[in-house]
């Protein structure tokens, strides 16, 4: 029942660092451990300290911001954070990095709340990581986008690539509202496999696009 659940993302970090054109696989094993460990660090936070889970209150809204911000906002942008600053590796290794960093990170997390919130609905088993694999793929992605756009001096792409990054966050959360009040599971299931498929082109098209000369990297 919950094979789905924790192989989903880190079947995905596998095929996004072999697959990868201009770092070798070897170079992504240090994000993926520093998203792991860093969910670690997260969970037994909560545990510890018996902090509660993120409860669904009666209003969309504030059941909304609670899962953005606790589940993927906050966490997300203090991992992303302390990543860019310790890493003295190039912003180039640093935006493909993305992918592994915050893949490993949603394997833990994700599962934890799922479990500890002891709802093994088929959305949360299935959808979820879909979900969080599409937000795994297009970060990276947008990222990289708006290094290049910058190289290139074109400063509204760029600033629109990093615009869209917080827009790739809010998309898990908003699904999992709808599914909390009352939205048709079927339909919520199939619109995020539908998003994973997009974000999945969104990447290859990407990447054979770019990732062109090998350049084998490891850290």
């Amino acid at each position: 029942m919950y094979v789905f659940l924790f192989l989903a993302l880190p079947s995905f970090i596998i095929w996004y660092a072999l697959t990868h054109q201009k770092f070798e696989w070897k170079a992504f094993v240090p994000p993926a451990l520093w998203g792991f460990f860093f969910a670690l660090v997260l969970c037994a936070i909560q545990e510890f300290f018996m902090l509660p889970v993120i409860s669904h209150s009666a209003s969309a809204l504030m059941t909304f911001l609670g899962i953005l911000l606790k589940r993927y906002l906050i966490p997300c942008a203090l991992l992303c954070a302390l990543f860019f600053m310790l890493s003295k590796d190039t912003w180039e290794y640093k935006c493909a990095a993305l992918a592994p960093l915050l893949g490993a990170f949603m394997a833990v997390f994700m599962p934890y709340h799922v479990i500890t919130g002891e709802n093994s609905a088929a959305f949360n088993l299935i959808a979820l990581p879909l979900l969080d694999c599409s937000v795994s793929v297009l970060i990276p992605v947008l990222a990289s986008s708006a290094l290049s756009a910058l190289e290139d001096h074109k400063k509204s792409s760029a600033i629109i690539s990093l615009l869209l990054i917080p827009g790739a966050l809010i998309i898990p959360p908003l699904m999992e509202t709808c599914f909390y009040f009352g939205r048709r599971p079927s339909v919520l299931i199939a619109l995020s496999a539908l998003i994973f498929a997009a974000g999945m082109a969104f990447c290859i098209i990407y990447k054979k696009r770019h990732e062109r000369t090998p350049i084998f990297m490891t850290m």
